[in-house]
């Protein structure tokens, strides 16, 4: 949003320095983007009168000009036909330089002395293209100081208004931002309309159809305008935010708009059937022609503005062209509403159409200031257009908005900031920005939220308001000095999808990353026959619908490399998923196609196969630490997306962990690929809640040897799991075992039905000793009586 100080300045006292008071605003969350500062080189402008014109001699389209300042009379050659006589124009005289480094000097111009020029906004500066020269208010005076008179010092910012503060989108709003900074109050509009008996009800008729699309409607009615030019000062108020002026009524509802942050619109009365207008939904495939000549075809979610016979109006966006206001217009109907956010936003997304009023809506607007933005662009159209108000304003306001009560405690503040305040300094820096105090304790008070914070509904949102006002740089910067169970959860997901992707990497995958939505096609290609999650407001067709798999991604990821001459892939891709109710799996899936190696003089090529994904699932076990001794049921997995002879699954705990093997030659031939793919799925929320391994922490070198013995066992089958007994070894051989080995996994010939034999290499060792042969054995002994007492397990 561009603001100006000049225009700032109606409604509070700035200082000079502008600096300092825009970097507070940074600071406080209305980011300030660009500054510009108008500098005018003043010692050769002079304020001029033009006392007479008449047509060159010896050129058609120039004049020649007599014009006098304080001082005297001066000839001036122009070829502008924008001014007439007695106008107040800015004299260049010889030596001044202009814009584009333009420099004045006394010249003879088809044989007529010219001592200087009348210069344009784009001469001065002001403009990058001007179609005819500066005409300056007629009660400018000739002796009035040209720095002044063009603005000279005015700056204008752009502020980032985030779209959760879109009472930051106006001028009162910036100044409301102002006002705890420089400690000065905000001088508001004064407004008082002088209305004629007639009422407004006796003028028109209006039905509110869609409440919950409009909660509040106005409308005053205005009749025996003029329209024409504005005023001088309305024009340069919208053009120092580079807005151009249309006319006087036109030009006035864009200034309460930027003044206010409330959109209005002004229909041409007379244009509007019987009288009535009615607030509704637009019927399927209703179409209306809007204010920019062109035409948009709409359905029932959208809202309509219309009178009894058509749509005039879409509601928040933009007007319709049947009802615009014209040089004949003399009786208007000024509108001022609050739209649903929701509403205007899926409107303007959808058709592809926004506007200074559509920003405002679907951010929200203040629902309690749209009388006081319509009131004052009636008084302000009855100053500049002339004309009466009918008595009284239409409102249609079914459900009155509730301001929000929200209570702030003292401890749960400090908690946040991360240091002391006074909790009496934090209710005065809060009333400051407009809160009123609706009771509590010296600890804990509640808060009247102002109806345009519409970001304010919790007590969270107070606290920063707090750390806003009194600075971010004021909470301290503190070390951690714990970490909860919940922080140790995350960093040990985090790691494992580090690790993980990194054995990838390793092994030659390269990750992708691809939109969490697709075409629906997408899913009709894999014969998809789950439930899947629609985008209510989708940017199109082929973004509508949630992916619930990642493989229909990485097969057009494939596609395009192929079709770009890139035959040999390898890639992977770590990422949500979702299911019909929206919930979220993290799903890791990867692709190879292509040659086994890169291409090489001394390697033979060779097509990957189903051995090469098997190694990359193997790879992805190991790097989490699954055992596929016994942990896992390995199978054929049946799907209509791998070939029936070339695929497997891996289950895990009862659980599908992984899927793998070769495309489905209906499939490859339906996502149009020239060559094999085989692919992999993987459950990684399984992994995650099953990975057992911890982060790698540095162990110095060990300075005593290490002692290995070797130990076969005889074991059920299904009763004990290689995984309890390698917690067993751990645990019962205490701090003396460092690691233990399974080498060798045997059932068949020799073993008892039901059995499995084991075999471990069991690694012993000390950290402060070198360990005796006695000691070892003693250790490897009880070790296994324990085994054969409490587990039942046969030494062999």
């Amino acid at each position: 949003m561009k603001l100006s100080s000049s225009w700032l300045s109606r409604y509070m006292r700035l200082p000079k320095n502008l600096d300092p008071i825009l970097e507070k605003l940074t600071h406080r969350g209305l980011e300030v983007e660009s500054v510009q500062k108008r500098t005018v080189d003043t010692p050769f402008l002079h304020v001029a009168e033009i006392i007479e014109s008449k047509k060159h001699p010896n050129a058609d389209r120039l004049s020649l000009c007599r014009v006098k300042t304080k001082e005297r009379e001066y000839a001036v050659v122009c070829g502008a036909k924008n001014y007439k006589d007695g106008n107040k124009v800015i004299l260049a005289l010889p030596g001044a330089k202009l814009s584009g480094g333009l420099e004045i000097k006394e010249n003879t111009i088809r044989g007529e002395r010219s001592e200087g020029m009348l210069c344009s906004k784009a001469e001065l500066g002001f403009e990058e293209k001007s179609e005819g020269i500066l005409i300056l208010p007629a009660q400018t005076s000739l002796t009035a100081d040209v720095q002044k008179v063009l603005g000279g010092g005015e700056v204008t910012f752009e502020l980032n208004i985030t779209p959760n503060r879109p009472d930051g989108m106006s001028f009162l709003g910036v100044a409301r931002e102002l006002a705890p900074i420089l400690r000065r109050k905000v001088q508001y509009p004064k407004m008082q309309l002088q209305e004629e008996k007639q009422r407004i009800q006796e003028k028109i008729k209006i039905k509110l159809e869609a409440p919950k699309k409009c909660p509040r409607y106005m409308a005053r009615f205005i009749s025996g305008v003029k329209i024409g030019a504005s005023p001088e000062w309305l024009k340069t108020a919208l053009e120092s935010i580079g807005q151009r002026s249309i006319n006087n009524v036109v030009d006035v509802t864009n200034f309460v708009l930027m003044e206010w942050g409330q959109p209005l619109h002004a229909f041409d009365f007379d244009k509007i059937s019987d009288a009535t207008v009615v607030i509704r939904s637009a019927k399927p495939q209703e179409k209306i022609q809007t204010l920019d000549g062109d035409e948009y075809t709409l359905s029932p979610e959208d809202l309509l503005i219309c009178d009894a016979q058509k749509p005039i109006a879409l509601a928040g966006i933009m007007g319709g062209a049947s009802s615009e206001v014209s040089e004949s217009t003399v009786n208007i109907l000024l509108e001022s509403a609050y739209f649903d956010p929701s509403t205007i936003r899926k409107t303007s997304k959808k058709l592809g159409l926004s506007s200074e009023s559509s920003k405002r809506f679907e951010r929200g607007v203040d629902i309690e200031g749209v009388q006081k933005a319509l009131d004052r662009s009636a008084q302000l159209i009855l100053e500049v257009a002339g004309g009466t108000i009918a008595k009284g304003a239409m409102d249609l306001y079914p459900k009155k908005f509730s301001k929000c009560i929200v209570s702030l405690r003292q401890d749960r503040l400090e908690q946040y900031l991360g240091y002391a305040l006074p909790f009496a300094r934090v209710k005065k820096d809060l009333q400051d920005l407009g809160f009123k105090i609706k009771g509590g304790t010296s600890l804990k008070s509640r808060f009247e939220v102002p109806s345009y914070r519409v970001d304010i509904a919790h007590e969270v949102d107070l606290i920063e308001e707090i750390a806003r006002s009194r600075g971010y740089d004021k909470i301290p910067t503190l070390e951690l000095s714990g970490s909860s169970h919940l922080e140790q959860r995350i960093e040990k997901d985090n790691f494992l999808s580090a690790k993980v992707k990194s054995a990838l990497v390793s092994a030659g995958l390269s990750e992708v990353v691809n939109y969490s939505f697709y075409s629906p096609l997408d899913l009709e290609k894999i014969h998809w026959q789950e439930k899947i999650t629609k985008i209510q407001n989708p940017l199109g067709e082929d973004f509508s619908v949630m992916r619930p798999s990642l493989l229909p991604s990485l097969l057009k990821n494939l596609k395009f490399n192929l079709d770009h001459g890139c035959s040999r892939v390898r890639i992977f891709e770590l990422r949500p998923v979702y299911n019909g109710k929206g919930q979220e799996t993290k799903m890791l899936s990867g692709l190879i196609s292509g040659s086994r190696y890169p291409t090489h003089w001394d390697l033979k090529e060779e097509e990957v196969d189903f051995y090469d994904v098997k190694a990359i699932v193997h790879l992805i076990s190991n790097t989490v630490g699954i055992w596929f001794v016994d942990d896992c049921e390995i199978g054929v997995y049946d799907s209509s997306l791998f070939h029936p002879h070339l695929s497997a699954e891996i289950r895990l705990a009862g659980n599908s962990v992984f899927r793998f093997g070769k495309i489905h030659p209906d499939i490859r031939q339906t996502f149009d690929l020239k060559q094999a793919a085989y692919v992999f799925e993987c459950n990684f929320n399984i992994l995650e809640k099953d990975f057992q391994s911890s982060l790698n922490i540095f162990k110095p070198l060990p300075k005593y040897p290490f002692v290995k013995r070797d130990l076969s066992l005889l074991i059920p089958a299904k009763k004990i799991h290689h995984k309890a007994l390698h917690e067993i070894f751990f645990k019962v051989g205490g701090h003396l075992v460092k690691k233990a080995e399974l080498f060798d996994v045997y059932e068949g010939e020799a073993i008892p039905e039901g059995y499995k034999s084991y075999a471990y290499a069991l690694t012993y060792g000390s950290d402060d000793r070198t360990l005796t042969d006695q000691e070892v054995s003693r250790a490897h002994e009880d070790l296994c009586r324990f085994l054969e007492r409490e587990w039942h397990i046969k030494i062999r």
